[in-house]
């Protein structure tokens, strides 16, 4: 990936790109090159393999990204974590970005001075998914998740999970915002929407939710405060990774 390729701000838009993990021509040693020293040591930490490899992947891709964006090299990326972990490049920089990763999958989004969060997951069955969805979700969710035929709970679970976890990372208040206090939509046969925050469905319509559309398997969120803007999708192998 060569550094010096530069991208154009994300201006009155969101950038989403997606990196397979799972791709044997990622170059490894050289993103792993890109990491701070913390990042390095926490690498390090992974008792399996193929998840020092994914977090490895990841981290340095964002560095790559978050550098086109900047047009500076991405081992100087100050990447810093918030109070609650979210990480970010610090408060005199515009470019917001948020990230995340399951399976083999990884999901980046960019905006400029937009908080932004997003969520993917892996549908895969849940143990005990009607106890899970009971505690989580608020009341109206978990009976559209255990409403849903046998074949389908586990990605309409999954689709809830996601929308819900991609607004409390937009917030930056991670988990000490409770899931059963908002409501977000779930059926495939109505807008995708945050329906209210706190029972107050004005405060819930000041926020824009997305579902992303993402490989079998996986399902995805995007969320940030404001109107919709244009939305940039598309898969880090487009870039040149030599």
């Amino acid at each position: 990936m060569d550094p010096v390729s530069h991208l154009t701000p994300p201006l009155e838009r969101v950038d989403v790109w997606s990196l397979r993990t799972d791709d044997p021509d990622l170059p490894l040693s050289y993103l792993e090159g890109l990491l701070a020293p913390d990042e390095l040591a926490r690498a390090n930490r992974f008792r399996f393999e193929h998840l020092r490899r994914n977090y490895i992947l990841s981290r340095g891709s964002l560095r790559v990204l978050c550098s086109r964006y900047l047009k500076t090299h991405p081992a100087s990326i100050p990447i810093r974590y918030g109070t609650n972990g979210k990480p970010e490049l610090g408060p005199d920089c515009k470019l917001r970005f948020n990230l995340s990763h399951s399976g083999a999958l990884t999901v980046f989004a960019f905006a400029y001075e937009l908080e932004l969060g997003v969520d993917v997951e892996q549908i895969r069955e849940i143990k005990d998914i009607e106890a899970v969805a009971r505690r989580f979700f608020c009341p109206d969710e978990a009976a559209e998740v255990l409403g849903a035929p046998d074949t389908a709970r586990a990605h309409v679970f999954h689709t809830c999970w996601t929308r819900k976890e991609a607004f409390i990372k937009a917030t930056g208040n991670g988990l000490s915002t409770p899931l059963d206090s908002f409501r977000v939509t779930v059926k495939d046969n109505e807008p995708t929407r945050l329906a209210h925050i706190n029972f107050n469905e004005d405060e819930g319509g000041r926020w824009s939710l997305l579902s992303l559309h993402l490989p079998p398997r996986y399902v995805g969120a995007l969320c940030y405060r404001g109107p919709a803007l244009p939305l940039r999708f598309a898969p880090l192998t487009e870039f040149d990774a030599g």
